[in-house]
């Protein structure tokens, strides 16, 4: 497998006032672009939530699972309902949770749990181009890319100085996908730190995720 590699600046400005002590993080790739659903982790950092007993959702609209990834909390349970009008099977061969949702729709299936930190790859038995993922938190402090390529960190979450920290960072087109590169922070003004990684342009092969034979779709 072969890939061709590009650098990609993670910028992180640090923008404060008093009413918002707010860290904002810029992820931009080699053309200055932004790159959403680019997961940082700071191993160092310990999370505060007590999100642990919500249930969040992964939804399938359009064929489409919704959102393309997720933060999940470990041991938090997740949801997948199916809101389109046909069936949809979802299943997952990663380490960090295997499990199968045979054939259904609307909200037939109950809520399952994440008690692995890790990647958890989603696809659908049907529908070979659904593909989602979840980011199973340890409890490390985490945060998730949006459109634009920002996240946004309270100040308040934060004793240590930012440069002075590792960041894992992780991002879908990595391979093997549980890839992560560890990195510290540059400071490069009063307010602006970057990190340089590398991140593959294109994957050549396309994992196996399906089952084989495939199930029929029946409405």
């Amino acid at each position: 497998m072969h890939f061709k590699y590009s650098f990609v600046l993670l910028f992180v400005i640090l923008c404060s006032s008093a009413q918002s002590a707010v860290t904002t993080i810029q992820v931009l790739d080699q053309d200055s672009k932004p790159v959403s659903n680019a997961i940082l982790t700071f191993p160092d950092v310990s999370a505060t939530s007590d999100e642990t007993s919500k249930v969040v959702v992964m939804d399938q609209i359009n064929m489409t699972f919704q959102p393309r990834l997720l933060i999940v909390q470990q041991n938090q349970h997740v949801s997948f309902p199916n809101s389109d009008d046909i069936r949809h099977h979802v299943y997952s061969f990663s380490s960090a949770k295997s499990f199968e949702l045979k054939l259904y729709r609307g909200r037939e299936t109950q809520p399952i749990q994440m008690e692995t930190p890790g990647i958890v790859e989603l696809g659908c038995n049907i529908h070979d181009d659904m593909l989602a993922y979840l980011f199973v938190s340890d409890g490390s402090l985490t945060l998730q890319t949006d459109v634009s390529g920002r996240a946004e960190l309270a100040l308040s979450a934060v004793t240590q100085a930012l440069g002075d920290l590792n960041v894992e960072v992780w991002h879908e087109s990595f391979y093997p996908l549980n890839k992560k590169q560890t990195k510290r922070l540059r400071q490069t003004g009063a307010n602006t730190y970057e990190l340089q990684i590398d991140i593959p342009e294109a994957q050549v092969v396309k994992p196996d995720r399906g089952f084989k034979p495939k199930f029929n779709q029946t409405n």
